[in-house]
């Protein structure tokens, strides 16, 4: 294992790339993640503001005006157009509901009466309103068409619009948790492409030297396995590398990485890993210019991650700069990382969208696989 020994000590020399490109990435990685702890969002049921301009005093609408107020915050407001109109304008209330004189009478009777309302246009809180009212006026409706005595009427409203349904979330991980695993493993896309891309191919080129070439050649070690030895290198390192990444997203979210989301976004990256080991071989087949290696490295993560999406979201791209993104890894990889953040079962079919962009990641580095050989057989005839 003599190949692979050296292989392993010309990699101390990148170490300290490995550690720059590493430190910046966890150092971005741990202020998103903050951020997004500070910013998540929990649900509560607000209370939307409304003004009720009673013209009918009756049982019914007194019951009407304490089941809103159950459900929202009454403004006092005094009953005349220019004080109405200032409280919308000035956003003091959403909306605005006036009760006309006789509406229980005419109601009970089914008359075509309405409760005339005031809104702040294109409002939330203006619609949430609207239903309340409706579903009171809708349920005492059907109460009517049994014959209800009046006073029953509004009991019986009031205990059937007092029932709440419970929500639970089948999901137990925090959506929250899930966006920040994707947007950890869309920016590893850039870091895992500029590290080993430069790493291993620096260390091929370095056993592709004339001089080196030759003493492999009169060595007792046959030319299958030298490459054999290599390529254990490259792989060896490559995994060390990804798995430093992984062991960093354990440590950041460890709840929601002990899940099969956190699976699914583990074998993802092994998918786009696989796509880098065989890229990073097929550039040391092209060239041994070690400056070249590394321009080419940075257009490639760098025009990768742009393009797919690792520093902007792609729902944010354009429609050109998609469709040529469908021709880097990147963005199948990245589009299945937010794809993972929205599963809420794991049935074949939720999950076979998933596979195929594995598969497509595979694809690429099949792709380039065969251009290694392709590239091996012309070089051996010239």
């Amino acid at each position: 294992m003599i190949v692979f020994k050296n292989y392993l000590k010309i990699t101390k020399l990148y170490i300290k790339i490995i550690i720059v490109y590493t430190a910046i990435f966890i150092g971005i990685s741990v202020i998103s993640s903050l951020n997004n702890n500070q910013n998540q969002a929990s649900y509560e049921k607000e209370k939307v503001n409304i003004a009720f301009i009673n013209n009918d005093h009756s049982e019914f609408i007194d019951c009407f005006r304490d089941y809103v107020k159950e459900n929202a915050t009454i403004v006092d407001i005094d009953n005349n157009e220019e004080s109405l109109k200032d409280a919308l304008f000035f956003r003091k209330v959403d909306y605005i509901m006036i009760i006309p004189k006789s509406f229980t009478e005419d109601f009970i009777k089914e008359k075509d009466v309405v409760i005339k309302t005031m809104q702040v246009p294109d409002s939330y809180g203006a619609m949430y309103s609207k239903t309340l009212m409706n579903k009171y006026l809708n349920t005492a409706r059907i109460y009517l068409k049994a014959d209800i005595d009046i006073h029953d009427l509004s009991l019986k409203v009031k205990e059937d619009l007092s029932f709440e349904t419970k929500v639970h979330m089948n999901n137990p991980i925090d959506n929250d948790d899930l966006k920040s695993i994707a947007s950890f493993y869309n920016f590893s896309n850039f870091a895992l492409l500029a590290i080993i891309i430069v790493v291993i191919s620096m260390v091929i080129v370095s056993f592709n030297k004339i001089e080196i070439k030759k003493r492999n050649l009169v060595s007792s070690l046959s030319y299958n396995r030298i490459n054999l030895q290599l390529l254990l290198g490259n792989i060896i390192i490559a995994l060390g590398i990804w798995f430093i990444y992984v062991f960093i997203s354990f440590i950041l979210y460890t709840e929601a990485m002990l899940s099969i989301h956190g699976l699914l976004f583990v074998i993802n990256s092994l998918c786009l890993l696989i796509f880098i080991l065989t890229f990073s071989f097929f550039l040391t087949k092209l060239t041994d210019n070690r400056e070249l290696i590394s321009g080419i490295s940075n257009v490639v993560s760098l025009g990768c991650s742009f393009l797919g999406g690792a520093f902007v979201p792609q729902e944010y791209l354009g429609s050109f700069v998609l469709n040529i993104a469908h021709l880097t890894p990147s963005y199948w990889f990245i589009k299945n990382n937010n794809m993972i953040t929205t599963l809420t079962s794991f049935s074949f079919e939720d999950l076979s969208p998933i596979f195929f962009n594995m598969i497509i990641l595979l694809l690429f580095a099949l792709v380039f696989y065969v251009l290694v050989f392709i590239v091996t057989s012309f070089q051996k005839k010239n």
